[in-house]
C-alpha cells in the first residue's frame, strides 16, 4: 500500500471521503479486518463501510497520503422463513427464495427431500397433491460462499373419489333367441 519506508509507522489514521474516521487505525485491510488502536481489538468489516477511503501516515521519514476503494465480498443471504406451511390441495403454490449477495448469486437451487426442482429464484407447484408434502430447501451459491433457507410443506383437503355408474337396459329377449 505505501512503500517500504512507511512499514515502521506508528501515526496512520484514515478518513472516508465524508467525514474523519473516529479512530487511528494501522494500514493493514488485508483478510477484511480493521485495528483499531484505540480500543485495541480489530473486527470484520461490513458491507455498508464500502467505498474510497484515505489512509495518511506520519514517521520521522515524513507524511503521505493513499486513498484506497474498498470493496467488500460476501456470501449469499437468503431469506430465512424456516417454518411449517399447510398448502391447501389442487391449490397453486408459489415460493420465492429472496437473495442478496456480493458479487452476484451464481446459482439457485430449489430442492425437494434433497431432489433439484428447479434452479431459479421461484418455486412454483400447480395443482397440489398429496405427494408434494416434504422438505424444501432454497440454496443460493457465489463465489464467496452459499447460503440456504428450508421449510416443510403439509397438504390438507379432502380426496373425493367419484364413481360414475352407467346403466345401460337392453331387451334379453332380444339377445338370447
Amino acid at each position: 500500500m505505501f512503500d517500504e519506508h512507511w512499514a515502521g509507522t506508528q501515526e496512520i489514521s484514515w478518513t472516508t471521503r465524508c467525514s474523519f474516521w473516529l479512530w487511528v487505525c494501522y494500514c493493514s485491510t488485508k483478510c477484511g479486518y480493521f485495528w483499531s488502536k484505540q480500543s485495541h481489538h480489530r473486527r470484520k468489516i461490513t458491507k455498508e463501510e464500502e467505498g474510497w477511503y484515505t489512509c495518511k501516515a506520519k514517521n520521522a521519514a515524513g507524511f503521505s497520503t493513499k486513498d484506497i476503494e474498498i470493496s467488500v465480498k460476501v456470501p449469499p443471504c437468503v431469506s430465512n422463513e424456516s417454518r411449517n406451511l399447510t398448502i391447501a390441495l389442487n391449490s397453486t403454490f408459489t415460493k420465492e427464495c429472496y437473495l442478496r449477495g456480493d458479487p452476484q448469486i451464481t446459482s439457485v437451487n430449489w430442492t425437494k427431500d434433497g431432489v433439484l426442482l428447479s434452479k431459479n429464484n421461484t418455486l412454483v407447484i400447480r395443482q397440489v397433491m398429496f405427494k408434494d408434502k416434504g422438505n424444501y430447501e432454497c440454496t443460493a451459491k457465489n463465489d464467496y460462499g452459499e447460503a440456504n433457507s428450508s421449510f416443510w410443506i403439509d397438504v390438507t383437503g379432502k380426496l373425493y373419489v367419484v364413481v360414475y355408474v352407467i346403466y345401460q337396459t337392453f331387451n334379453l329377449t332380444k339377445h338370447l333367441f
